[in-house]
């Protein structure tokens, strides 16, 4: 038994190392690349665009039971620097009210408009009915409960105007405020740290993966050439994005694109959200994975980080997690131990790369080694459950979730 123990942890240990030792050299690689291109090209482009004549956009925003939020994000929108857009609220069945905060607000704002479902229909079906109400040849994608910075719009429409990107992923980072919880802390570390590193390295490489759905902007005719989004899966942003890579469209990160989004305030809440991530996570790997690229499919260096942190990471990081306690335990060696703090300090040098890069708040640094220890403790369970329905091709349900940022009682 025991011997099975170190084999099972030595392998848990080998593959994170080896993940945390690619990751972070990718990271400095990324890091020099990005100063580099910020310091040189940056101002270039700026004036570049600011000569631009901005076309029109139509920003598309899925609504379902938002009502606590989606205020916020339509006046964000009003206070953007974009100058000419059309903005749809896609009203999906919504039994609050929604349709009447959007309706009281279109009354004062002529770029609003709202389209109502007959009934909930889901995210998927929701954005391809804003696609054809669509005037512009350009589409940007929020959230309901997402807030952009007021450059976000010209930010993440940059590369397409510029004829580098049929579709742009934005940077999403999580809203916070008052004083966060352990689950707000949790995923913001994981944003920066893990998402929005993996979609700095993606882009460099050409290779971006996921398109997230609260930021993200695309050519009409690119949308319309893949049927728009499918409502197969459970992860319609991932699902899209590999499609539109696998039909030889480019796609690209722009980090400077920023948008604040609520995210889960529960563990229970979370749970869940990350049950629908995990499940649809894997629908995508199985279905986009059967396609083909000009008769390649899928290039190796496209998807290892997607597919390794959807299938192999919730289990590997969690026999590591177990190392502080088997060793108090007696039942490792405290050389397991020193070898588990060892990749703390990796892990948090990391994190504190990535947020030099995204500039974030280095409070939040010292939650790194926490986290390190907790999340993959918690992560294990919706791996798990969403490993079970998918085997066993279940249908995971969308359930409405508390968030941060949102007053809510």
């Amino acid at each position: 038994m025991l011997n099975f123990l170190w084999t099972a942890f030595a392998i848990g240990i080998g593959s994170d190392l080896l993940c945390l030792a690619l990751l972070h050299l990718n990271l400095i690689r990324v890091q020099v690349l990005y100063l580099i291109l910020d310091g040189r090209g940056a101002v270039q482009t700026r004036a570049c665009i600011a000569e631009y004549d901005w076309p029109l956009i139509t920003v598309l925003i899925p609504a379902y039971n938002e009502e606590r939020v989606i205020e916020a994000t339509l006046r964000s929108l009003s206070a953007a620097t974009y100058p000419r857009m059309q903005i749809v609220v896609i009203d999906d069945g919504s039994e609050d009210l929604t349709p009447q905060i959007v309706a009281s607000l279109a009354q004062s704002d002529s770029r609003l408009t709202l389209l109502r479902q007959p009934r909930n229909l889901g995210k998927a079906l929701a954005l391809n009915a804003g696609i054809e109400a669509a005037r512009a040849d350009y589409v940007v994608v929020l959230d309901a409960d997402t807030i952009p910075e007021a450059s976000f719009l010209k930010q993440v429409l940059t590369p397409i105007l510029l004829g580098d990107a049929d579709a742009v992923a934005g940077n999403v980072k999580v809203a916070k405020r008052g004083r966060p919880g352990l689950t707000t802390l949790f995923q913001s570390i994981e944003y920066v740290s893990v998402l929005n590193t993996t979609r700095l390295m993606q882009g460099f490489s050409g290779t971006v993966t996921t398109i997230p759905g609260a930021a993200g902007a695309m050519r009409v005719a690119a949308l319309r050439a893949l049927g728009g989004y499918s409502s197969r899966t459970r992860a319609e942003d991932a699902d899209l994005t590999l499609r539109l890579v696998n039909q030889g469209f480019r796609v690209v990160y722009a980090p400077q694109a920023i948008v604040r989004t609520h995210t889960p305030a529960t563990w229970r809440s979370l749970y869940y959200q990350r049950i629908r991530w995990i499940y649809g996570n894997m629908q995508c790997i199985a279905r986009n994975g059967r396609r083909k690229n000009r008769g390649r499919g899928w290039r190796f260096h496209d998807v290892p980080a997607f597919v390794y942190e959807n299938t192999w990471k919730p289990p590997l990081e969690f026999c590591r997690a177990l190392i502080p306690i088997l060793t108090i335990c007696g039942l490792v060696s405290r050389d397991m131990l020193y070898g588990y703090l060892g990749l703390m300090l990796l892990n948090w040098l990391g994190v504190a790369s990535s947020y030099e890069i995204e500039a974030e708040t280095r409070w939040e640094l010292l939650f790194v080694p926490l986290q390190y220890a907790l999340w993959p403790m918690f992560m294990i369970i919706p791996y798990c459950v969403a490993v079970w329905h998918f085997l066993l091709r279940h249908q995971v349900a969308w359930r409405e979730s508390s968030r941060t940022g949102a007053s809510m009682s």
